[in-house]
């Protein structure tokens, strides 16, 4: 038999779905009433759900009636079929003469089909009938809705012509025929009939232009019309895009970056080759359900080269696999020819299958699952499985056609529990990050299939790779321990990174570089994608960067006037492009997004070897140069050795403030000369590059999860992030030590040097403290040293900065004011000065919040002061008092032996504080004090 879909038009998802469920509603009502059953109530509908439970009668005996109704994509499991039963024997208590219809589109799975056999089927005690899709298309044909098959087959020329699968369309237009059609010598259907429920061919366009439109499968596969009014099938002039297969290519070197790596050529993943053949052995053995083999990981991780590797496994050990590029995929035609390209791939097995055609043929979806099964159990006698692995299947995801038919094969591979598997390869750093993603889809495959998960290389790995290239140097020799430190630190773990900086640097030394020279040019991702491109011409430039924008393209397409041949030839002859069957790809995901982009999507993960210092000292020097100067000289100025020169010019080209060009090193900005300001300008800049940086963000995530933690707490995590790299205890201390200070200069944690502990910023009250040196906190008799305005100035940027989590602006302030100006705010209670940081109290936070009220809160804290304090009862008691006397009385107050001048200035400042809080509003004469203005502008 075929199937039967339901299809409704509308204009969101969820209004398809209503529409549907008012379909289903309405054909069940059609089947019952066929099979003798009258609907007498609906206590349960979930149009959207398409489910529909019933409560109703026989039209002959009047016996009462409990029937659920479903229509799902897959088949309906125990769960499901179980609540139905316990709520059919919960009625059959009262009435034991009840019977109960559960109606499964497409069917019950082998679990339920068990239960139903075992405890239903043949019981006498209880009338349980279950009906498939199967039992409704011979309902709908028995009840005259529509012309049997025969009249649809009858109607084809089957000379020019083979029959092939079909399903029947339920619409809100009425019910139609789609008649899969092969043409003679074709593996699989490229042609379909659209034919009405009386057996008429559809011939009026916007009939098929609403088809197609409510079901988008129609517009994959050639459609047939005629005007004349028998049947005739002639093909039409539409042109649909034939589906190619390519199994996915492998490198034919070691280092040949382009391709993932040949089984010949892969290094390491013992462990994940250990836990896939254990897999195989546990389906093989009826140990395991699941059906389905997931390879995930970044980009660069290596999935594409396992899948090959599976590949070559299965093949070592008499099993059967294949890996398909999913890149070519457009249609729903993809799953029928891979199904096919799979079969004839393997002919019979070895001898286990006895065929029935050469070449395999697939009549259709259903007859391709239906062979697949078949074969898996053959294989199943003989111990054997076949595997087939869709590689770079995260393209599939943004073509719903493709993806529902191979969902539907994944979810009916899975069912059967035979010994076919599906294996799936995607990428992680993509699969979730894109809206409307198909994620139902993305987990039941994840949920139901053996998870692969791909990490970067460890040191091992990493030097098994580098003892590779040291055999392929011509003349063969040992990599020196700088450049080996440093492949493996820009590596940082990625496979396909390590590979093309061993491509580049074997091509570096059979042209005459040596590995000094190779070390002291050292490269990042960005530069071996711009060492790709430098080569090229504008034109080549211009044309790669427009096929990245589409690609994978097709070779039609690459063919039409936008496109020069022979630009196209020399990008696939520079390894630029490769061809994956019709189509044409950017030889790599991140260079594709790279080119799209200008930039990396993807986080690096790379550890600094330098403080901050000591690239601030390497920006002072090149600053007044023009910003670029010959390296010897640098290294001389800077009083560099060669591997500290190799560290400043790696952490000042990673932190993408400097490149090394011609034997010269040359600031990529333009920063300040002066410390101070340069601090200011380079913090920005450090902040947004190191938050792409993993291992920071990472970091600085656990950081904020807790309220401290300790610098072997970091050291732990860096160790497990950087598998790659083998160091002592000590050495993680001092690596972990190191980002911390970048971390801490970004102002994104507070790192105690002293403790050696580190903890989040206090959002809105906390900053960073200012590179200067404060005084400590006076003990004693306490006098104030600085104005109010500077003092409230200062309050305002440290509030700011808090807030807006920005560096703290001292610009235009001395930093003699700025350090008395913190000096008091601490005296004040108004700040906390800790060991890195400033933290801001509630009453600084309120007397900035709150103008009108300053006045009050300065007076308060500014008791704090016994100077202040006598100053403020001198005024009471004697408001009219002089300058002068004014001095002489606080001076035989505090009993203290100053300077006639000393006492002035202190008594002067104490003025303008008391005049700040409101305390006088005395006007001087000449002589005197010159008059404050109470209301002194601030800096608000």
């Amino acid at each position: 038999m075929g199937k039967l879909k339901i299809f409704a038009d509308g204009d969101t998802p969820n209004a398809q779905a209503n529409a549907r469920g008012h379909l289903f509603e309405s054909l069940m009502a059609d089947v019952l009433a066929h099979s003798g059953y009258k609907i007498e109530n609906k206590p349960h509908v979930n149009y959207a759900g398409m489910e529909i439970d019933i409560e109703g009668r026989t039209l002959i005996n009047d016996v009462k009636l409990y029937a659920e109704c479903k229509c799902y994509d897959k088949e309906i499991d125990s769960p499901k079929f179980l609540a139905f039963f316990g709520k059919y024997m919960s009625m059959w208590v009262e009435d034991n003469h009840c019977q109960g219809l559960f109606i499964a589109i497409p069917g019950i799975n082998s679990h339920v089909r068990g239960f139903y056999n075992t405890k239903c089927k043949e019981n006498n005690k209880f009338n349980i009938r279950v009906l498939d899709e199967n039992d409704v298309l011979k309902t709908i044909i028995e009840a005259k809705l529509t012309v049997s098959h025969d009249v649809i087959t009858n109607s084809i020329d089957k000379i020019t012509f083979e029959i092939g699968d079909w399903n029947i369309m339920y619409t809100d237009i009425g019910l139609f025929w789609v008649q899969y059609i092969l043409r003679k010598g074709e593996g699989t259907p490229s042609s379909l009939a659209l034919i009405d429920s009386k057996g008429n061919l559809i011939n009026d366009p916007k009939t098929i232009e609403y088809l197609k439109k409510i079901n988008s499968e129609l517009s994959n596969f050639q459609i047939f019309s005629t005007r004349e009014k028998k049947p005739e099938f002639s093909q039409s002039t539409q042109v649909i895009p034939d589906e190619q297969i390519v199994k996915v290519q492998g490198s034919s070197s070691c280092f040949e970056y382009q391709f993932p790596a040949s089984p010949d050529f892969l290094v390491g993943r013992k462990k994940e080759k250990t836990e896939i053949l254990s897999f195989f052995n546990q389906v093989i053995n009826k140990e395991v359900s699941s059906r389905g083999l997931l390879f995930e990981g970044n980009s660069g991780w290596g999935k594409s080269s396992l899948a090959l590797t599976t590949v070559e496994l299965l093949k070592n050990s008499g099993n059967f696999g294949i890996t398909i590029d999913s890149r070519t995929a457009s249609s729903s035609q993809f799953v029928l020819k891979a199904v096919e390209y799979s079969l004839n791939s393997f002919g019979d097995f070895s001898g286990i299958v006895k065929k029935t055609t050469n070449p395999y043929k697939i009549s259709g979806f259903d007859s391709g699952v239906s062979k697949l099964i078949t074969i898996g159990h053959e294989l199943e006698k003989q111990k054997k499985v076949m595997v087939i692995i869709f590689d770079q299947f995260e393209n599939v995801f943004f073509i719903p056609d493709a993806l529902n038919r191979i969902r539907d094969l994944f979810f009916q591979i899975t069912d059967a529990q035979t010994n076919i598997i599906l294996g799936f390869s995607w990428k992680t750093d993509l699969v979730g990050s894109i809206n409307e993603f198909p994620y139902e889809i993305q987990n039941y495959i994840r949920n139901s299939s053996k998870p692969i998960l791909l990490r970067p290389f460890n040191d091992q790995d990493t030097n098994e790779l580098l003892t590779l290239l040291e055999g392929e140097l011509k003349p063969k020799r040992k990599l020196t321990k700088d450049l080996i430190f440093f492949l493996s630190d820009f590596s940082q773990g990625f496979p396909w990174r390590l590979k093309k900086l061993c491509s580049h640097v074997k091509s570096q030394i059979e042209n005459g570089s040596t590995q000094e020279e190779i070390a002291t040019r050292l490269l990042n991702i960005e530069d071996l994608f711009q060492d790709d491109i430098e080569k090229l011409n504008p034109q080549e430039l211009d044309a790669l960067h427009r096929i990245a924008k589409v690609a994978p393209i097709s070779f039609q397409e690459l063919s039409s006037d936008d496109f020069d041949p022979a630009i196209v030839r020399n990008l696939v002859d520079l390894r630029l492009l490769v061809k994956i069957g019709p189509k044409y790809d950017i030889y790599m995901d991140n260079f594709r997004d790279y080119l799209n982009t200008g930039h990396l999507l993807f986080q690096e993960n790379y550890l600094l070897r330098m403080t901050p210092g000591s690239i601030i000292k390497t920006i002072q020097i090149l600053s007044p140069n023009s910003g670029k100067m010959l390296i010897p000289e640098f290294m001389k100025k800077a009083n560099l050795k060669q591997y500290s020169y190799y560290n400043v010019a790696r952490d000042i080209r990673l932190l993408g403030l400097a490149k090394i060009e011609n034997n010269e090193i040359i600031l990529n900005v333009k920063l300040p000369d002066d410390a101070i300001n340069l601090n200011l300008a380079l913090k920005p800049l450090i902040k947004e590059k190191i938050k792409y940086n993993r291992l920071v963000s990472h970091i600085v995530d656990q950081i904020d999860r807790k309220d401290q933690l300790t610098l072997r707490d970091i050291s732990d995590s860096l160790r497990e992030l950087c598998p790659y790299i083998v160091a002592s205890s000590n050495t993680w201390d001092k690596y972990s030590s190191i980002l911390l200070t970048w971390i801490d200069f970004a102002d994104l944690a507070i790192f105690d040097k002293r403790e050696r502990t580190v903890r989040p910023i206090l959002v809105d009250r906390e900053i960073k403290r200012p590179n200067i040196i404060i005084p400590r906190r006076k003990t004693g008799f306490r006098t104030p040293s600085i104005q109010v305005s500077a003092i409230e100035k200062v309050a305002m940027r440290l509030f700011e900065a808090a807030n807006s989590n920005v560096p703290f602006n001292t610009q235009g302030i001395k930093e003699s004011t700025l350090k008395k100006a913190l000096c008091m705010l601490e005296d004040l209670d108004f700040i906390e000065r800790k060991t890195s940081s400033i933290e801001l109290k509630q009453i600084l936070i309120d007397f900035v919040n709150n103008v009108d009220a300053r006045s009050i809160i300065f007076s308060t804290q500014a008791k704090n002061f016994k100077s202040y304090e006598i100053i403020e009862k001198l005024l009471e008691e004697k408001p009219d008092i002089s300058y002068d006397d004014l001095c002489l009385e606080f001076e035989r107050i505090i009993n203290i032996r100053l300077s006639k001048q000393t006492v002035k200035w202190i008594v002067k400042i104490l003025l303008n504080w008391a005049r700040y809080a409101g305390i006088t509003n005395n006007n001087y004469s000449r002589g005197r004090m010159s008059h404050f203005d109470k209301n002194q502008q601030t800096i608000i």
